[in-house]
């Protein structure tokens, strides 16, 4: 629980660490950096691509990731970290990630089935939902 590391926590990790355990009690926390920073995780479903949905503060800002890599989303306030865990556990938001020849492009978040809205031209677009029933991979093609 995060109330036994409340002295090493910097002021936003606290408030992090607070809003979570009220709203997400299932949340687990790892140790903290030097800098008082958190680390918070859940574990996905079995059949599941994501792995752990983690959140986590880095100088004051604040992410949330899953297991494949390149899946990290930034987060402006705490209102919005509820609503994105909410989306995420309750599958109404994936993680969309975009390669172009193995190197990252761009991560975004987007509804289950939605068509992304994506800057990149090209490349391989996965889309990662909480459950897996909403995963796909697919190609985007330069236009000529």
């Amino acid at each position: 629980m995060w109330a036994k590391r409340k002295g090493v926590f910097n002021k936003l990790a606290a408030r992090v660490a607070r809003t979570l355990s009220a709203r997400f009690p299932k949340f687990k926390y790892s140790p903290v950096s030097e800098s008082g920073d958190v680390e918070a995780y859940i574990r996905a479903p079995r059949n599941s691509r994501v792995g752990h949905l983690v959140v986590l503060t880095d100088k004051g800002n604040i992410w949330v990731r899953i297991s494949p890599p390149y899946a990290f989303y930034g987060v402006d306030d705490m209102a919005e970290l509820v609503r994105i865990i909410n989306d995420v556990l309750s599958d109404k938001a994936c993680f969309v990630i975009v390669t172009y020849l193995r190197k990252w492009s761009e991560t975004t978040l987007v509804r289950p089935n939605a068509t992304p809205r994506l800057d990149s031209r090209a490349g391989t677009v996965q889309v990662i939902s909480w459950s897996g029933k909403h995963d796909r991979k697919f190609r985007l093609r330069k236009k000529q």
